[in-house]
């Protein structure tokens, strides 16, 4: 009898053992399975100290990318409006720094070619016939005595004593017919007594007389030579004649728009007052040694 019972309770503990190892095995699975869940987390948060090899590649790597980035344009700037109108416009910085570079190296060769001339020896008069061959030159009495001094023949010069813009048609006329490479233009002194402070009209008629110019010899390239400064007396006696500075602003200003080459050789008679003539307007002989060249270099023709 005590071996049946003892058979019984055996049994009856080994089916609550067995009733009560399941949902310990189901709470065990759902403990493995968010334990899981957490360590997957974690991994992903977890750094270990980075090796100096791993360090110096990715330090590589960033200055790569960044030579890659294309540069900041914010700075871009635009060149002034002569130098557009000039066609040297550009949209960037350098292209500014460039057309500063030009511009400089423009005044630096302005201001050599005026040392030399001030500085010049008288070379042989012939040779200015030489360098102008092919050319013209327009104008009034300043361009008339280039041919009465001898410099340069009377073929090339097209001149008058007391000419204007205004009345140089038949000049202009007889010019065109020798078809010349370069046409140096030198007018204002009479002018600047006819038009007085209404410069905007001489430079209207300036222009039309280049437009027709350019009409019939648009390959010829065109020098226009600035109006010369004069003496105080020669300014007392007409006052008119103070307006030199005026009417070359808008000179130069029309060289501009017309893409012509504007000559100021006014630094020749400021720099040496002994070649004037008495009168305070017209220059003596020596002063055409130097024009000349000047307008020979500044045109290269000069050899």
């Amino acid at each position: 009898m005590r071996e049946v019972v003892e058979s019984l309770r055996n049994r009856i503990v080994l089916r609550a053992d067995k009733r009560n190892r399941v949902p310990l095995l189901y709470a065990l699975v759902f403990l493995l399975f968010f334990a899981w869940l957490f360590f997957d987390d974690m991994i992903g948060t977890i750094t270990f100290p980075a090796s100096e090899k791993v360090i110096e590649a990715n330090v590589r790597m960033l200055k790569e990318m960044e030579e890659k980035v294309p540069p900041d344009i914010s700075g871009v700037k635009r060149v002034s409006a002569a130098a557009e109108s000039a066609g040297e416009m550009t949209d960037s910085t350098e292209g500014e720094k460039k057309f500063d570079v030009t511009g400089q190296m423009k005044i630096k060769k302005e201001e050599r070619e005026r040392k030399k001339i001030m500085t010049m020896n008288n070379p042989d008069i012939a040779v200015f016939n030489q360098w102008f061959d092919g050319c013209a030159v327009l104008g009034d009495s300043l361009a008339e005595s280039a041919g009465e001094y001898g410099f340069l023949n009377q073929s090339i010069l097209f001149a008058e004593i007391g000419c204007s813009v205004t009345g140089a048609g038949n000049l202009v006329d007889s010019m065109k017919k020798m078809y010349p490479g370069k046409i140096f233009l030198a007018f204002g002194s009479n002018d600047m007594e006819n038009y007085g402070t209404n410069v905007e009209r001489f430079i209207e008629h300036y222009r039309e007389m280049i437009s027709d110019i350019q009409a019939e010899l648009p390959d010829a390239q065109i020098y226009v030579s600035a109006v010369l400064p004069m003496q105080q007396k020669a300014i007392d006696r007409e006052p008119k004649r103070k307006n030199v500075e005026l009417y070359n602003e808008k000179l130069k200003n029309l060289c501009e728009t017309m893409k012509l080459t504007f000559l100021d050789p006014g630094f020749i008679l400021e720099q040496d007052a002994s070649l004037y003539e008495p009168d305070g307007i017209h220059a003596v002989k020596n002063f055409y040694y130097k024009w000349l060249t000047y307008l020979a270099d500044m045109a290269g023709v000069s050899g």
